[in-house]
């Protein structure tokens, strides 16, 4: 029993783990409340979650803080990018609506269109500017081309994000634990599958990895310890990412 409290036991990890969350969610909540740094709160959330789920965790406040300070300017540009698409979508729903414009079906098509890519392209944007340092079309360029090409997990990281907001809806009870993890929660299920498709693009084998830590008597294999998420993002057979990727790792 008292194994349990070890501080190297899996019980031990997952409460500093869930601890790390809580924390995580009280930053981004922080940082969400001027409204115009909701872009580079996400990122510096995202940045950190990556870090948790692959165990490279390390002073979070200060991670945060970090990617926070990195990404603001294109975080918060990107962001403005997407709350003017969304006015605009706005703006033309409730003229058709109104039916003070009379439009085309096609052009309702095409805005319904617009519409799905905003929705599935915006839970990726973040995560893909806190991992990879590129030009802002470059970063929305490669996000469209990957939301589309994962258009299962864009469907998915979509349904993680919209929970908590149904969950305040439906039961005000909820409001306290959203506050606690209504970002981070739906952020770490977004995690698990972006992962993957970063590690696919950058060609890592995880599991791999761990096999040969395992038989590295002792000796352990690290990637980018000092910052991962500054790294060129390759392009993939499977997800055509643009070659015009211009930074490189720190």
């Amino acid at each position: 029993m008292g194994n349990i409290f070890n501080l190297d036991s899996k019980f031990m990890q997952g409460a500093n783990k869930f601890a790390d969350l809580m924390i995580v969610n009280i930053l981004t909540v922080i940082c969400c409340l001027p409204v115009f740094t909701i872009g580079a709160a996400m990122t510096a959330m995202h940045s950190v979650l990556l870090k948790i789920y692959r165990g490279e965790e390390n002073y979070i406040v200060k991670q945060y803080f970090k990617a926070f300070k990195e990404n603001f300017k294109q975080s918060t540009i990107i962001f403005i990018l997407y709350v003017l698409v969304v006015i605009f979508l706005i703006a033309d729903f409730s003229l058709i609506k109104d039916g003070v414009v009379e439009m085309p079906k096609f052009i309702k098509y095409i805005l319904y269109i617009v519409t799905v890519l905003t929705a599935i392209s915006y839970v990726w944007v973040f995560p893909i500017q806190s991992r990879y340092v590129n030009k802002i079309k470059t970063t929305i360029r490669n996000t469209m081309v990957i939301s589309i090409s994962q258009i299962l997990y864009s469907i998915m990281m979509l349904l993680f994000t919209l929970i908590p907001l149904l969950a305040v809806y439906y039961f005000e009870v909820m409001i306290p634990v959203v506050f606690l993890f209504g970002f981070t929660a739906p952020g770490i299920l977004q995690t698990i599958l972006y992962s993957r498709v970063f590690d696919k693009l950058e060609g890592i084998d995880r599991k791999a990895l761990k096999e040969e830590q395992l038989q590295d008597d002792g000796w352990t294999v690290e990637l980018d310890e000092e910052n991962p998420e500054m790294q060129e993002m390759p392009a993939a057979e499977e997800t055509p990412v643009s070659e015009e990727t211009d930074k490189m790792a720190e």
